[in-house]
């Protein structure tokens, strides 16, 4: 009897450590949902969507990790169409920015490679600029590093918990 006890414990810890994942982070990459029709994985898939959710080390998308990321609208309200050519100027608290200049594609998004900015220290100052437009974001980024997870675009069911997609209007 005893043995078969120590048994179905070895089983037990055996299915509990197999099965050992986070549900609120495994809940969060399943409610992106599926892509867009005819739009493949890559460099414009997902804007507006929290990039860094997948594109970190524990994500789906780990082979490409992504320090901060984001998209970059034409206006805060639908419909939304992303902008390209913005320069996204970021400092950190240690005065360190991205090796390279950071633009938007033609989807509006845009990402940081985490090898860009290694020593990435939050918190963060953002501002968008383009054609004589600069937009500096009026607080400071403090742990999150894709744009859309305080960014989202607005729904019926976030508008108390979202401050609305990141927009530059031309």
């Amino acid at each position: 009897m005893i043995r078969a006890f120590g048994f179905l414990g070895v089983l037990a810890i055996a299915a509990l450590t197999a099965s050992c994942t986070d549900p609120v982070y495994d809940a969060q990459i399943q409610a992106l949902g599926d892509e867009a029709p005819n739009v493949p994985a890559g460099d414009l898939h997902r804007p507006g969507q929290p990039c860094v959710l997948c594109h970190s080390s524990t994500g789906p998308a780990s082979s490409r990790q992504f320090a901060m990321a984001g998209t970059v609208f034409n206006t805060l309200t639908p419909p939304l169409k992303g902008v390209g050519g913005v320069e996204i100027l970021m400092v950190d608290s240690n005065g360190s920015s991205p090796k390279n200049p950071i633009f938007t594609n033609s989807a509006g998004n845009f990402f940081v490679d985490t090898q860009d900015w290694p020593e990435l220290a939050f918190p963060v100052k953002v501002h968008i600029y383009k054609e004589g437009l600069r937009r500096p974001m009026v607080s400071h980024i403090s742990r999150e590093p894709s744009c859309a997870g305080c960014h989202a675009i607005i729904t019926k069911f976030n508008r108390l918990t979202s401050v609305g997609p990141v927009y530059l209007s031309q």
